[in-house]
């Protein structure tokens, strides 16, 4: 596979710098990456909502990933053996694939999807790692190649092994570039990143809907007040905290945690059912390290 070098990958020396495994599919409540595509006219945006950690490894849910449109199912599993699988819990063989294996070097091949029916596989070859400088910064590229084959093959190509597209990945940024089949322009191109807080290349500070990020945090008053018994509670960040969102009763006393983690910039909206509460004032409020907001609402039943 020639290798494919643009003016936001530069090639480069000889680098003094070692990388880890997990340094080519970094991930941080918070990060963004942002790409050109050959499909939209605006930048794809994909951000880093939460790391929810399992025995089999980490799970990760994004917003703007376009496999799981459902923020609630996690867009990725990387597990304890550091292989990265997209949509780990797709019931589609295709679509649950193992997309990378991060300690891999160059010559190194994996199994990516078994079909069903076992008649058909995915196969991935690291076709070449070479350093080179990604939007400014030094790093090392792995180029993934991906092969349709039958199953039980062990080679990626061999006869009647089919060809499908190829990936970049790069220490410190993860996920970089993608090239399709017979493609004249690259289907993603990064253009942007903002890995643990550290911003490289050019982000548009946009989220998903073409609005912009909100400049502060914010607590919104819910809606409808008075309710019966569901209300809805919003909450805004303009960087990643580790936030509370509950309710208290007008004595005091925790009725509910609404949400509890690491969350990164935007936009949240929550549905709180007082069902099981009696009618009265309640207290609700979003909790960083840095201040506390309140808002009051009042249960008619």
């Amino acid at each position: 596979m020639k290798r494919i070098v643009f003016l936001l990958f530069m090639a480069a020396t000889v680098f003094a710098q070692e990388f880890q495994p997990e340094d080519f599919f970094p991930f941080h409540v918070g990060d963004i990456w942002e790409y050109s595509t050959d499909f939209q006219d605006d930048a794809e945006r994909r951000t880093i909502l939460r790391d929810s950690v399992a025995v089999e490894g980490h799970y990760l849910f994004y917003r703007g990933h376009g496999y799981v449109p459902d923020e609630t199912l996690p867009s990725y599993l990387v597990d304890t053996s550091l292989y990265v699988t997209r949509n780990p819990f797709s019931p589609r063989s295709w679509v649950r694939l193992r997309l990378y294996k991060l300690d891999a070097d160059s010559g190194d091949t994996w199994v990516t999807w078994t079909s069903d029916d076992s008649t058909e596989q995915g196969r991935a070859l690291v076709s070449d790692v070479y350093d080179s400088y990604v939007l400014g910064r030094p790093s090392r590229v792995k180029v993934i190649d991906y092969y349709d084959q039958a199953y039980g093959d062990t080679l990626p190509m061999q006869d009647g092994s089919v060809y499908s597209h190829t990936d970049h990945i790069a220490a410190g940024f993860g996920f970089i570039f993608r090239l399709l089949d017979g493609a004249q322009w690259p289907e993603y191109t990064i253009t942007g990143a903002i890995i643990d807080n550290v911003t490289s290349g050019t982000i548009v500070s946009l989220d998903k809907n073409g609005e912009a990020l909100p400049a502060s945090l914010e607590l919104k008053p819910n809606y409808p007040n008075p309710f019966n018994p569901v209300t809805t509670i919003e909450f805004s960040l303009d960087k990643k905290a580790a936030i509370e969102l509950g309710v208290f009763n007008i004595r005091g006393q925790k009725v509910a945690i609404l949400a509890l983690g690491e969350y990164g910039p935007g936009r949240y909206s929550y549905r709180f059912d007082a069902s099981y509460l009696s009618s009265g004032e309640y207290i609700y409020y979003l909790k960083t390290r840095e201040r506390t907001l309140r808002g009051r609402m009042t249960l008619i039943k």
